[in-house]
């Protein structure tokens, strides 16, 4: 999850075209924390998720995952009958 993370943060950023120490305090952390997502080693409080999801303007499924839900649907197939 926190590569996804990293994914999505870094899309973020340069859609946003921020340098990454700005972008840290957009999303309301501290430069060197935003480093630890992007080379897979933070371990991020579920407040700390949330806080960068609501900066981005993404939802955490989205942040964690790196796609939105609806993105993930499946198409439910029905069971054939005799």
């Amino acid at each position: 999850m926190i590569r996804n993370m990293a994914t999505v943060m870094e899309r973020q950023r340069e859609a946003r075209g921020m340098g990454k120490v700005e972008f840290a305090k957009y999303c309301g952390i501290t430069a060197p924390s935003y480093l630890t997502f992007l080379d897979g080693t933070a371990n991020p409080t579920l407040y700390m998720i949330t806080r960068i999801s609501d900066a981005l303007s993404v939802t955490v499924h989205e942040l964690l995952f790196g796609h939105s839900r609806e993105g993930s649907k499946k198409t439910r197939v029905a069971p054939e009958s005799d």
